[in-house]
């Protein structure tokens, strides 16, 4: 069984995008596949080209893939003593974190359209829905508005929320803790591989994800019980590998890692290295470490700093996110924030997490409240489910869960859908609960 030539080269012309990005030199790699007839021998040795490719001389960035290469090239130097935490704090923070993300998510998911700020704000204004007061309305498509939306855009709007709706960025978060109520903080990536195995559907990832999937059925043939080594799955053949799925996996491991992002970094890296490569597993150790600091940390800009010294200082998303955090601190407004992240970054919009890490610090930065953070995240349009979602696990383990308001839980009623098989917890309370339980592990709780 093969793919199609069609998916081949459209796979191919993704893939030497993604090199030239990460320094490689593609010069006449496109060309060759243009002229390469549908051959999958011929296209087979030109898909090796691309992957022996080296990178240019000029290329300044050193960015390894080896977590102890990574903590080499990186700041951290030691891992300090876990502070003293009381359990109670620590599992209603959890509980917040993954509430407020799950809000965060379903107030972007109609708007997921790739729209910058200015686009995006300006549909808001025309459909007299700015400043944001809820869930978005599906008003937005009038008056000049918005004239495409998202395909979840009907089960999101405010008028249709009964539930939470299912969505990829929530059912990494409970694939997760799955995994980790079921082997803890311990577990392998071939537990991890089993679980997506028989937990998510195909049409429900995308990128590496998906390409993940496909070569594991591939793998597993006729067999129902393989023992298939995934470790180097991401290594080849993957163009999406510094995007953002690997990031939005991550919250788990920050919830259970409180005062520690030594360990969310790790279990982040583990977790991210079965699907991603490069910059695209620094960023899942990146939030997943700012979510477990945010836990004892007062002054959101440390969060930020603190967290960056667990990705390689030579690498593009060390400069990113260094820049985005100075640029928040020596602004006075969100808005003009976002003017000097988006003008040197804004080439890299949806799910290039580029840009998107900035926009984060920038919303938690300016954050009075979990509220007010959350529609900071909106305003700055992009991916605005997974970077909502994101925002929201730092603010509300930040914030706490008191301040969470009920406004934006009550219209779920309660009900959580995923599209997990196997998954049948569909109480929201219930998993924000399972949520905490996984936080205040080796704690007893009040």
């Amino acid at each position: 069984m093969y793919p199609s030539f069609r998916v081949l080269r459209k796979n191919f012309e993704a893939l030497v995008s993604s090199k030239s990005l990460s320094g490689y030199d593609v010069s006449g790699l496109l060309e060759k596949l243009q002229s390469t007839p549908d051959d999958y021998q011929k296209l087979f040795q030109l898909g090796q080209e691309i992957e022996q490719r080296p990178l240019r001389e000029s290329w300044k960035y050193v960015e390894p893939n080896a977590l102890d290469l990574i903590l080499q090239q990186s700041s951290f130097v030691s891992s300090a003593p876990v502070p003293a935490l009381l359990a109670s704090d620590v599992f209603h923070r959890a509980r917040a974190g993954f509430l407020s993300s799950v809000v965060g998510c379903v107030l972007g998911k109609p708007v997921e359209v790739h729209l910058d700020s200015k686009s995006l704000i300006n549909a808001l204004e025309k459909s007299n829905q700015f400043p944001i007061q809820g869930y978005i309305s599906k008003t937005i498509v009038e008056n000049g508005g918005l004239d495409f939306l998202h395909k979840d855009a009907p089960v999101s709007f405010a008028e249709n929320l009964r539930n939470v709706p299912p969505d990829d960025d929530i059912n990494y978060t409970l694939v997760g803790l799955v995994l980790l109520e079921k082997f803890g903080p311990d577990f392998a990536q071939s537990d991890l591989a089993a679980i997506w195995r028989d937990s998510l559907p195909l049409g429900f990832t995308w990128g590496p994800e998906r390409l993940f999937l496909s070569r594991y059925a591939m793998e597993m043939g006729l067999d129902d019980n393989p023992q298939i080594e995934v470790a180097g799955f991401a290594d080849s053949l993957n163009p999406g590998s510094e995007l953002c799925g690997a990031l939005i996996r991550s919250h788990i491991y920050g919830y259970a890692s409180p005062g520690d992002p030594l360990q969310a970094a790790s279990l982040a890296w583990r977790d991210a290295t079965m699907t991603h490569r490069g910059n695209g597993v620094y960023g899942s150790m990146y939030l997943a470490s700012a979510i477990a600091i945010a836990f004892v940390e007062k002054n959101p800009e440390a969060i930020f700093r603190r967290a960056l010294e667990f990705i390689p200082q030579k690498s593009r998303l060390h400069e990113a996110i260094a820049y985005a955090i100075d640029s928040v601190m020596n602004s006075p407004t969100w808005e003009s924030a976002y003017e000097l992240i988006h003008g040197r970054y804004g080439d890299f919009g949806h799910c290039k997490i580029f840009q998107e890490i900035g926009t984060v610090v920038n919303s938690v930065c300016f954050a009075g409240s979990i509220s007010e953070g959350l529609k900071i995240q909106l305003y700055q349009g992009n991916d605005t489910d997974s970077f909502g979602s994101a925002a929201g696990a730092i603010l509300g383990v930040y914030f706490g869960e008191g301040n969470l308001e009920e406004s934006w839980i009550s219209p779920f009623q309660d009900k959580l859908h995923s599209a997990l098989a196997g998954f049948h917890d569909l109480s929201l309370d219930s998993v924000a609960w399972r949520v905490g339980k996984v936080a205040t592990l080796g704690l007893d709780v009040d």
